[in-house]
């Protein structure tokens, strides 16, 4: 899902995500689901966080970053998103940053890499 910073690429990310709202609806109503990925939503721009917000509402949608502590060097733009369904309920074991994203160079990313480990 990318696209720049401007208000005009926030327009095609909210487009965007109405898209994968409208994808997993009717699959999703009472299902299990994870949603994982570089959405491009920066937590550090308030436009960005109402938007995730609004997305994860409408989905019904855990965040599972909520309380959890990311290098503050990063803005987050990756999210792993969650709702149990009705017939399948999953325990999230852990999430958080992947520190040894990196080579000699640096960092092999501009954001933290997240990991998540779940158990059905």
């Amino acid at each position: 899902m990318y696209a720049g910073i401007r208000d005009s690429d926030r327009s095609s990310r909210e487009r965007q995500l109405a898209h994968i709202v409208s994808a997993v609806k009717q699959r999703t109503t009472t299902a299990a689901l994870i949603i994982a990925g570089d959405i491009h939503l920066n937590s550090k721009n308030l436009q960005d966080v109402k938007l995730l917000e609004n997305f994860k509402e409408k989905r019904r949608l855990t965040d599972s970053l909520k309380g959890q502590t990311i290098s503050k060097k990063w803005s987050v733009s990756d999210y792993i998103l969650y709702k149990q369904g009705d017939e399948l309920e999953f325990n999230v074991i852990y999430v958080g940053e992947d520190e040894s994203f990196v080579s000699e160079e640096g960092p092999l990313s501009d954001h933290p890499a997240l990991i998540v480990e779940v158990s059905i």
